[in-house]
């Protein structure tokens, strides 16, 4: 029940970048305390980034924080759960389904594919669930990984301190972002679903390089 005083409003929790969002109301405005940036289509956004290729590993690790660039090449789709087969894989000493070692993975759960598609859609997921796996695989020479969101210091340290990168993509566009996929199998796991491990074959995917050793 509301007073003649008070007013309702109603607040949709979305993903990491709008739980970020903070604003003041007053009476008929909302106020934000940064600049809202003006939407410009894909075509625009993309026209000054250069083009990096996943083999070019000399070329990712001398990214600095804050480039935004378009990665075309082969990276693996995994996380939470399988995360944690391929760490239990490794403490168990069994083979890993792909060499991780100079490899990219890419936080996500595609959606199924329809009919002729490649891909379903196919957008981040909040890389903060993965950080309690990340420095093993950071160790053992993981080159990068793709998320949206922060990471933890203990990642952000791991990333640094082995010259490797972490790189953020636009959430809430995964039906644009299947576009950029031209190639999709699962290689492992196929029993986790959406969880499972993909192998893709990706062309100019629109990522801002978040944490790296160079500034």
């Amino acid at each position: 029940v509301c007073s003649s005083d008070l007013m309702p409003i109603g607040i949709t929790l979305n993903c990491h970048s709008v739980r970020e969002a903070k604003c003041t109301i007053e009476n008929d405005k909302i106020i934000y305390p940064d600049k809202i940036p003006d939407f410009i289509n894909i075509e625009e956004s993309n026209e000054n980034k250069k083009e990096v290729f996943t083999q070019n590993i000399d070329e990712i690790c001398s990214l600095k924080e804050g480039e935004e660039i378009l990665l075309t090449g082969e990276i693996f789709v995994a996380r939470d759960a399988a995360h944690k087969k391929l760490l239990e894989f490794k403490k168990e000493g069994k083979q890993l389904p792909f060499e991780i070692k100079n490899s990219i993975i890419f936080y996500a759960g595609p959606c199924p594919a329809n009919g002729k598609e490649i891909i379903g859609p196919i957008g981040p997921t909040t890389a903060g669930r993965m950080d309690k796996y990340s420095p093993d695989l950071y160790n053992s020479g993981l080159i990068a990984t793709i998320g949206k969101g922060n990471r933890s210091e203990e990642v952000k340290e791991c990333i640094k301190r082995n010259k490797e990168v972490y790189f953020t993509v636009q959430g809430g566009i995964a039906s644009l972002l299947k576009t950029c996929i031209k190639k999709s199998e699962i290689i492992a796991f196929p029993e986790l679903g959406a969880e499972a491990i993909y192998k893709l074959s990706v062309e100019k995917l629109p990522l801002t390089t978040e944490i790296s050793a160079n500034l």
